[in-house]
């Protein structure tokens, strides 16, 4: 099993995180003070640096439990292509590639991907997912219309290329376009609102006005749910903090995202555990259980304190990754041709995208300037211009994607943006 993770060359500044440490240190102090001159109680901060204690001796092995880990069976049931779950559970050990078509918004174009096998991979997503899971037969699609749901900032040759997808190869009757801001707004029952879309691999803020996306309010930003992820695994993988037990340190799956069971431990640790509670000096145990074929399954415990607040604070401190736009690995490419619908609209999205990566009108000094959410939320709606469409959009901020359920995101936005 070979994969290209896109974030495989994340890094991470040391300093930024140790400056951050500090912050939060000062943070609890002035906390801890407050409460101690109203004489409140107060509870005894657990230090991060007695917290790997506890590691080995909660290590064990459950001898009576074997691998029964659910692997997807492409000896007995070969296949030339598998989607979904199914491909995130087969063994690394077999011959398969594991392809992601979709990065920041956009095709995954890599060296290892190219245009027409990312085609072919989306072609297999959408028909497995009409055929298996909505259980409608591709002769019988032709029957049927289809809602494309497309990123506030676009590349017109991958629109295209999805329309002529749905169209040609999988002979849908009609389609509908609706841009993932306006959709949003539409499911919370608002016509105007400021939407921030938080993803797996980058966060973008839109304005939208009775229904309709204002191009100038778009920012991008290359921060999202994944790197979260890796810069959790980098704050638990260091020396000086070995929060993993020593036989895991030293294995080397344990230091690759790549592979599909280290992914889903830290992925799962992330959405269970990691919160933006500051005044939180609480350690939390985590349980989780090493599978190996044939074997028996290890259970670990690992205590946690810090590292749990601070990969969620990555969203007001991007500058803790390096290079961020050199981590997407994107091959971009515009097409000329114009598409059936309105040309001046359609026209002016395409021309941001070319000039623009960010995907915003915002200057360079401007763009520089935004370096965490609240400040491109800020940034996006004074680029509105209008005093009254700004104080409303302030008290309409609808916050979207699976990687903004981390617990008091929302309240530390409102707490950044008040």
């Amino acid at each position: 099993m070979t994969e290209h993770y896109p974030l495989q060359n994340l890094s991470v500044r040391p300093e930024v995180v140790t400056s951050i440490q500090t912050k939060l240190n000062k943070f609890r102090q002035l906390t801890a003070a407050r409460k101690a001159r109203k004489n409140t109680p107060t509870p005894t901060p657990t230090s991060d640096v007695y917290v790997p204690k506890y590691d080995e001796s909660c290590k064990r092995t459950l001898s009576n439990e074997h691998d029964n880990y659910k692997w997807t069976d492409v000896v007995q049931n070969p296949r030339k292509a598998i989607v979904g779950e199914e491909a995130l559970l087969i063994h690394p050990s077999e011959p398969y590639i594991r392809v992601r078509p979709f990065f920041q918004g956009r095709f995954n174009i890599t060296r290892q991907n190219s245009w027409q096998m990312n085609l072919s991979c989306i072609h297999q997503i959408f028909e497995y997912v009409c055929t298996q899971k909505l259980r409608i037969p591709s002769k019988n699609l032709k029957e049927y219309s289809a809602a494309l749901v497309i990123p506030d900032l676009f590349d017109r040759k991958e629109l295209k290329a999805m329309i002529t997808l749905l169209f040609s190869e999988l002979n849908f009757k009609s389609l509908l376009l609706i841009q993932e801001s306006v959709c949003a707004t539409y499911g919370a029952g608002l016509s105007t609102a400021c939407v921030v879309d938080v993803g797996g691999y980058k966060t973008s803020v839109c304005c939208v006005e009775d229904g309709c996306c204002l191009p100038d309010t778009r920012v991008w930003l290359g921060v999202g749910g994944e790197h979260l992820t890796g810069l959790l695994q980098w704050l638990l993988a260091q020396p000086y903090r070995p929060h993993f037990p020593t036989p895991l340190l030293s294995d080397p799956r344990f230091h690759d995202l790549s592979n599909p069971q280290t992914h889903a431990i830290f992925t799962k640790m992330k959405e269970s555990l990691c919160h933006m509670n500051m005044s939180d000096t609480k350690y939390r145990s985590f349980d989780f259980k090493v599978r190996e074929r044939a074997q028996p399954t290890t259970l670990f415990r690992i205590h946690l304190l810090d590292p749990l607040l601070l990969s969620p604070l990555a969203f007001f401190y991007p500058r803790v990754f390096e290079n961020l736009e050199s981590t997407t690995d994107v091959v971009s490419s515009v097409d000329a041709e114009d598409i059936m619908f309105e040309e001046s609209f359609w026209t002016e999205s395409s021309q941001k995208t070319e000039s623009d990566p960010s995907g915003s009108s915002l200057t360079e000094e401007q763009r520089r300037a935004v370096s965490a959410l609240d400040e491109a939320i800020i940034t996006s709606i004074q680029q509105t211009g209008r005093p009254e469409l700004m104080k409303k959009l302030s008290s309409h901020i609808v916050i979207v994607g699976g990687s903004s359920e981390v617990v008091g995101l929302k309240e530390e936005l409102e707490s950044r943006l008040a």
